[in-house]
């Protein structure tokens, strides 16, 4: 993200730890560096806070769903921690309507500004009971979803295609543990047979700048996320995120996760993430550069058109991980960072997954990561 917003014409500043990625990207011109995690909310507040007074910022982009709901909670004063005045100001033009917030947070909220937005969903019932979730799966048919309401990359759904699987998930999401205010909170979903498939988007004060669809080719797991992405021109899933960043009054990158139903080819939605989603930094090479769309409109100048580009995208690192010896790492646009060498570093030598891949792929040398 940060080499897309530079290419664009931003600077990017972070704040972050040292061991984040992004910590060691050559695009970031300035960082504050916070203790090793755990981190808390005040000392993010506290990083927020001295980089804005050194540096003023245009906007800040929450990276992490976490720092999400500890920015919301801020604008709303709902937190221990509090920032200035002036940096009150900068979060609340940089993320959505603070009186949508209870829907963004939850998930399963979300089927009200499906409702109010007039987009397709799929079926659910927030917080349900043992009893009421067993009537929902008997009225909607099995298979369903448990999802916890907070939570990222699949962690926490539970796919039940029976009774007793659905009450064994239902003491798990009870028991589980979740980040943040919404602890223990779930709903059931109906599951839609069908191909994943998602929207990457940029928006500004409830506008809809520009938006990528595609189909999730491959994933980490069933329910996880994207490792390789599959362009499509899907104009339903477009007005169903324009209608959506409007209802919220959203600014920022976003992205929203459908299904598209087998049978009807009617895309469902399932959740919108209020922060990047992967593909959002990598669009430009797939014909629809969301940063430079994003920083135009702050500069008040025209929307770039969308482009051509590559149909078929590799993400780097994450498909590397998931098979070293993809045939997309060479068949598929694959977006290795050549041109940030630390950043680089970090992914092949210095991230323990990534080590631990690359000598169990060691063997296999067309199995390493190849150039574009």
């Amino acid at each position: 993200m940060p080499a897309a917003l530079v290419r664009a014409g931003a600077t990017v500043g972070v704040v972050t730890t040292a061991d984040n990625a992004l910590a060691h990207s050559r695009f970031v011109a300035k960082r504050w560096l916070l203790a090793p995690k755990p981190m808390t909310g005040a000392s993010i507040a506290e990083g927020m806070q001295t980089a804005h007074d050194a540096w003023a910022p245009d906007l800040i982009i929450p990276a992490e769903d976490e720092v999400v709901w500890l920015l919301q909670r801020i604008i709303l004063g709902e937190s221990r921690v509090s920032v200035s005045d002036a940096l009150l100001g900068l979060l609340r033009r940089s993320m959505a309507n603070p009186d949508h917030f209870a829907v963004l947070r939850a998930k399963s909220r979300l089927d009200q500004a499906a409702a109010a937005s007039s987009v397709d969903m799929a079926p659910q019932l927030a917080k349900p009971s043992p009893e009421q979730a067993l009537a929902f799966a008997r009225e909607h048919g099995f298979p369903v979803l448990i999802k916890p309401d907070a939570g990222w990359g699949g962690h926490g759904i539970h796919l039940c295609t029976n009774e007793t699987e659905l009450t064994t998930a239902l003491v798990t999401a009870s028991a589980s543990r979740q980040p943040g205010a919404l602890q223990r909170a779930y709903s059931v979903q109906k599951f839609i047979h069908g191909e994943p498939a998602a929207i990457g988007l940029a928006a500004r004060d409830g506008r809809l700048l520009g938006a990528i669809a595609y189909a999730k080719h491959r994933t980490t797991t069933a329910h996880g996320p994207t490792t390789v992405a599959r362009r499509l021109q899907r104009p339903d899933m477009v007005a169903a995120a324009e209608r959506l960043v409007h209802y919220f009054g959203y600014t920022g990158f976003g992205g929203i996760d459908f299904v598209i139903e087998s049978h009807s080819d009617r895309a469902w939605m399932i959740e919108f993430n209020a922060r990047p989603s992967p593909i959002c930094a990598r669009g430009q090479w797939m014909g629809v550069d969301l940063a430079a769309k994003l920083v135009a409109d702050m500069d008040g100048k025209p929307v770039p058109p969308d482009g051509d580009g590559a149909d078929l995208m590799a993400f780097f690192p994450q498909e590397w991980y998931r098979d070293a010896r993809s045939p997309f790492l060479h068949s598929a646009y694959h977006d290795v960072p050549w041109d940030d060498p630390h950043l680089m570093h970090y992914f092949t030598e210095r991230h323990p997954r990534s080590l631990a891949e690359q000598r169990r792929s060691a063997v296999h040398p067309a199995a390493r990561p190849t150039k574009p």
